[in-house]
């Protein structure tokens, strides 16, 4: 009797809390399900060539997070999953209609096995969200990192090239909108807000049909086309100029020694740019004007899809933490791509720290570095 009690007084309790809130109930997916049967395919895999990079003492001694051999890069294949009766959240997880977390082409980018996703996890919120119902069609174009700007624009905003080719074009937009630059890339590309579902509003989207445009790996060659051919002609033209993207308004990977390096840039006729005071358009138009670009690894560096072909790339990393996401992308558009290791102690290959520290550049170093890339 006690027991049917506590259950009868629970049950209640849930009642009035789902009454109070008015939202529609929704817990922790009911396991996991393949999407193989509901996807379809828009790029097939692809081998993706990559040029040696630039670096000191010479090309044949390059950190082992550049050394590919052969020098490519495979991409896999890229696509989209079509989910009847859906429902997309905000964690970048989407259920069926049993209510089953759907394995996509992305979860490889989360870093995590797809058992171990966030949704899985305990969360009243996730428990009682507002849920956006919709009587059309919804894209969900939502990931993990899309907070990030490297991957807001090389996971996130590519994608909407996958639903052109799809034809879901008409459809409306599940997506974070939350910071100035998502909120501008997105008025940039002509998306009107009645077309635009918000995360930050809406923990999850119920629709009679989920779109999930969705890549395994960036940036891809034909991602950075479709960011070219989209911006580049918003873009005002400058005159070339010489560019150096300091990080001095970052809390970490700035110079340690920025001004003794700004002194040997400025007599080569640099000009240094602190983005975090610029718009997305006028941050992108910098890019596009500059014949040669240095600076320490940082999200800035997202914008070199837009520089010309041919562009030469100077990124400084300390030796505690390296990425090569940026020499990636120079491979794609065609740029002469050189990187510059900091003072200090290298770590053994094949160790990744969870180091993110400040750069300490040696000047004389940074002089060969810049004659090597005239070269």
């Amino acid at each position: 009797a006690l027991r049917k009690g506590v259950k009868r007084g629970c049950a209640k309790s849930v009642s009035l809390l789902l009454k109070k809130r008015s939202y529609p109930f929704f817990g922790i997916p009911s396991g996991l399900t393949s999407s193989d049967h509901l996807k379809q395919e828009i790029y097939s895999s692809q081998n993706a060539p990559l040029t040696l990079p630039i670096t000191l003492p010479s090309p044949s001694e390059i950190h082992w997070k550049f050394n590919k051999n052969p020098l490519e890069d495979a991409l896999e294949s890229s696509g989209f999953v079509a989910i009847p009766k859906g429902t997309a959240t905000a964690l970048a997880g989407n259920l069926d209609e049993r209510g089953k977390l759907i394995t996509t082409y992305l979860l490889p980018l989360d870093g995590k096995a797809p058992p171990h996703h966030d949704l899985f996890h305990f969360s009243s919120k996730r428990f009682f969200p507002k849920i956006y119902e919709s009587q059309e069609t919804v894209v969900a174009l939502t990931a993990a990192w899309q907070g990030a700007f490297f991957h807001w624009m090389y996971e996130v905003l590519p994608r909407l090239h996958l639903i052109e080719k799809g034809a879901f074009t008409s459809a409306k937009l599940y997506l974070e909108q939350a910071s100035s630059f998502q909120k501008e890339s997105l008025a940039l590309l002509g998306f009107s807000k009645e077309r635009l579902i918000n995360t930050k509003e809406y923990a999850a989207v119920k629709a009679p049909l989920i779109i999930y445009p969705s890549i395994n790996q960036i940036p891809t060659s034909w991602g950075c086309a479709f960011l070219r051919e989209r911006f580049l002609p918003l873009l005002a033209h400058k005159p070339k100029l010489r560019l150096y993207v300091t990080r001095r308004d970052a809390s970490r990977r700035g110079v340690i020694n920025e001004e003794e390096i700004w002194t040997l840039l400025e007599k080569e006729g640099f000009e240094r740019v602190e983005l975090s005071g610029l718009s997305l358009k006028a941050q992108m138009e910098y890019f596009r004007a500059a014949e040669i670009v240095v600076g320490p690894h940082g999200a800035g560096f997202s914008h070199l899809v837009f520089c010309d072909p041919g562009t030469r790339v100077m990124e400084f990393f300390s030796p505690a933490y390296v990425h090569p996401c940026y020499w990636q992308i120079c491979s794609r558009v065609g740029h002469r791509y050189a990187y510059l290791l900091g003072e200090g102690e290298r770590y053994p290959d094949r160790v990744n720290t969870q180091l993110d520290p400040d750069i300490l550049v040696d000047p004389k170093k940074l002089k060969r570095m810049l004659q090597l890339l005239n070269a």
